[in-house]
């Protein structure tokens, strides 16, 4: 309403000055042509393409960005959502539609929707009403705009768009919320102003996308330890002959398993048991990421345990062999690694190169601690996850001393020299036989090759059953995959203390003692 009551005074006052005078002494408007002047299918111009090309990306961001940021403004303030998708395609069809009368291009506005919001509008067939006043002022009113100041429109464009600009205050939250988002917004400020809007979105966007290919390929990594919070059961009512049962899981504790640098919880944290590991990434498991991630579990599995390998002169060192004397002597205290078990929380998705990356994990640290490192799996969200997990032996895993291939080897074994022989997997029975990928995609496709029939009694904190997983490898909870990493540890404590061949004995699903 004010733009508007300043609009018919500025001319009133603008028509006035003019009167009995030739030349204007102020800048004004004048003639506005009446009506759709080039109404009519639109001619496609090649000189005009060429000479708009370079804009039109920066055009159809600002398009969009600008349309889907007011869109989402408003949604929150009167508490309605929007679909960003069906937006765009409104946004052209619009521009399709309006190219055949001459229209510029058009997006959503935040000064027009402001107005309409503080009008007291609630649906969009207020945009209809407004299209009608437009035609009535293109065929009935253009002479009144002859007079209208050019000062008058550009104080009413300046007052639409100073509320756009951010404040100290924004830069301060900003800063407080993320320092990358606050240097693409510097960035992009000094490059807008030194040079045109266009270079600083194509700066934003490149900084953006920058960014986040660098958080995908240099995910955070964290070695996991634990804090004792109570006892996973209390008492639950069982027949008699499941007493025993209540209590070998009555004393079971339950924990919170966090990063060992935690800022508020790292004092309290207790590493887990001699010879067991934990991390977490909060990541996919993909090519950007595979190697840095591998790399990572190596030296984080390295610095806690020690190498069963003998410390080699100079002369018989790899060049790529770190076990030196003063290494060997530093960790001569420290355990084997036995196990590691992998959160996967945070992981969405698993490729090929990832898969490839946790097998070559692996095989690095079977031959670092000289005998079958264990891999255990808590959190598998998603089903795919779950496939490629079984598809590579991870949810049965081969013999312990066996390094498996490539999952998917770029260059065939027979051409590339000798190859070290693959045993078979043990097969203790039908239901954990994996004839091989395929059949493991189609047997996982249903609900019986997911989970044993058979399920854990007080497996859960408050005594609900639930599912035993078919494969050993994978748990529900970290406590649970901790126990089983524990009963294999022992067992291997038990065959290695009575001289039987530890690689022999153990098998694959990660026996348990018999007392």
């Amino acid at each position: 309403m004010r733009n508007g009551i300043l609009v018919i005074f500025g001319t009133l006052i603008s028509f006035l000055i003019n009167i009995g005078k030739s030349t204007s002494p102020i800048s004004i408007l004048k003639t506005v042509p009446a009506g759709f002047t080039a109404m009519g299918v639109p001619v496609v111009r090649t000189n005009v393409i060429s000479s708009i090309a370079s804009s039109l990306p920066s055009g159809v961001i600002i398009l969009i960005l600008e349309h889907v940021a007011i869109a989402k403004s408003f949604g929150r303030i009167n508490d309605y959502t929007i679909n960003p998708d069906q937006e765009i395609i409104a946004i052209g069809f619009t521009n399709i539609w309006a190219s055949f009368f001459g229209a510029y291009p058009s997006t959503g506005s935040f000064s027009r929707t402001a107005i309409k919001a503080r009008s007291g509008v609630k649906t969009p067939i207020a945009g209809v009403f407004s299209a009608l006043v437009v035609l009535l002022a293109l065929y009935a009113l253009t002479p009144a705009f002859y007079y209208i100041p050019d000062a008058v429109l550009a104080a009413v464009v300046i007052h639409a768009v100073a509320d756009l600009v951010s404040g100290p205050s924004y830069v301060k939250r900003l800063a407080a919320v993320s320092l990358w988002e606050l240097l693409i917004f510097v960035v992009t400020v000094v490059i807008t102003f030194f040079t045109t809007v266009e270079y600083g979105i194509y700066a934003s966007v490149a900084l953006s996308i920058i960014i986040l290919l660098f958080r995908i390929a240099r995910p955070r990594f964290w070695g996991l330890g634990r804090i004792p919070l109570s006892k996973a059961i209390s008492s639950i009512e069982l027949p008699e002959a499941d007493q025993k049962q209540i209590e070998k899981t009555s004393e079971l504790q339950a924990y919170l398993y966090v990063p060992e640098s935690h800022p508020s919880l790292g004092d309290l944290v207790e590493p887990l048991p001699e010879g067991i590991l934990m991390c977490r990434v909060d990541e996919s498991f993909t090519y950007p990421n595979s190697s840095y991630v591998s790399d990572k579990i190596i030296q984080y599995c390295k610095s806690r345990t020690r190498s069963s390998n003998v410390a080699l002169s100079k002369g018989d060192r790899s060049w790529n062999d770190d076990t030196t004397p003063d290494i060997v002597a530093a960790r001569e205290n420290l355990p084997r690694l036995h196990a590691l078990i992998l959160d996967f929380a945070s992981v969405n998705r698993l490729d090929s190169s990832g898969l490839q990356a946790i097998v070559d994990a692996q095989n690095t640290l079977n031959r670092y601690s000289g005998h079958h490192v264990e891999f255990h799996f808590v959190n598998i969200l998603h089903p795919a996850i779950r496939r490629c997990l079984i598809v590579a032996q991870f949810g049965t895993q081969p013999r312990p001393g066996v390094n498996r291939k490539e999952i998917l080897p770029v260059v065939p074994a027979s051409r590339d020299g000798p190859q070290q022989n693959t045993s078979p997997v043990m097969q203790h029975d039908d239901e954990n036989q994996i004839g091989s990928s395929t059949e493991v995609s189609l047997q996982t496709d249903e609900k019986s090759a997911e989970f044993a029939e058979q399920v854990f009694r007080n497996s859960s904190i408050n005594g609900i059953p639930l599912p035993k997983d078919r494969y050993p490898f994978f748990h529900w909870s970290s406590d649970e995959a901790l126990r089983s990493a524990m009963a294999s540890l022992e067992v291997r404590k038990y065959l290695e203390e009575s001289g039987q061949d530890v690689n022999e004995a153990i098998g694959h699903e990660g026996a348990t003692p018999s007392h």
